[in-house]
């Protein structure tokens, strides 16, 4: 869904909208080699990377700050992880109370069983709240990346030349 995303940017935006008031960052032109959904998908790369500030700053006003957990979700109540659209940061195996971390969740139906052994465990245990990591499509950063690069232009062509001009 994604590259399909892309395509029909490609298509729809072949080259920089240009307006009076945007883009608000300039770039001189033979520093534009990049095709512009090309730059919107730095962008969407760019909002992703940074995301683990958001992560940080709400595990931190939730008063639970566990690092490495915080760089890649926040703790929630441990009743929303069911409904919610959430990724268990935690695994259990079959029959044990062990759990193990997983920052970056696997998908499959195996870790989706093992995160379900991992909740039943962290119930029994009384936890209150457990990190979970946001189900977030990429399609979100790109559309944001795609916000950004009309009004702002390419931020990573730009930073590049505020550094080297």
């Amino acid at each position: 869904g994604d590259a399909k995303a892309l395509m029909m940017l490609a298509v729809l935006f072949p080259i920089q909208p240009v307006g009076e008031l945007f883009p608000l960052l300039e770039v001189p032109g033979e520093m534009i080699w990049v095709p512009f959904s090309l730059g919107v998908l730095i962008n969407g790369a760019i909002i992703t990377a940074l995301s683990f500030i958001a992560f940080i700053a709400i595990s931190a006003a939730r008063g639970d700050l566990r690092f490495p957990e915080a760089f890649a979700g926040y703790p929630v109540p441990i009743e929303r992880v069911e409904r919610g659209q959430y990724w268990l940061m935690y695994e259990a195996e079959e029959g044990s109370a062990q759990l193990t971390r997983h920052v970056w969740p696997r998908r499959s139906r195996e870790a989706d069983e093992a995160r379900a052994r991992a909740l039943a465990v962290l119930e029994e245990r009384g936890e209150a709240a457990v990190y979970v990591s946001p189900k977030i499509p990429f399609m979100l950063p790109l559309f944001l990346g795609l916000v950004l690069a009309i009004f702002m232009g390419n931020v990573l062509f730009a930073l590049m030349w505020a550094l080297l001009g």
